[in-house]
């Protein structure tokens, strides 16, 4: 919900940093996987499981550590 300002800022930012970039694009991505009302608990789970396992792939410490912090709700 930025406006057209905050978007081209945010797009600008974005390009000047690969790390930033992915936590973003991993940001919005765990948002979508929670908006989505029609996957039963067990496919959540799944696509959860998957974001965790990527975000820990990703090699940014700040997204490994957060995979982890949200494992230990599930």
């Amino acid at each position: 919900q930025l406006n057209v300002e905050q978007k081209t800022t945010l797009s600008e930012t974005l390009k000047h940093s690969d790390v930033l970039e992915t936590i973003y694009r991993f940001r919005q991505e765990l948002a979508a996987l929670w908006e989505r009302s029609t996957l039963s608990g067990d496919e959540l789970v799944a696509k959860l499981e998957d974001w965790c396992r990527r975000a820990e792939a990703s090699g940014i410490a700040q997204l490994q550590q957060f995979s982890r912090q949200l494992r230990t709700y599930a």
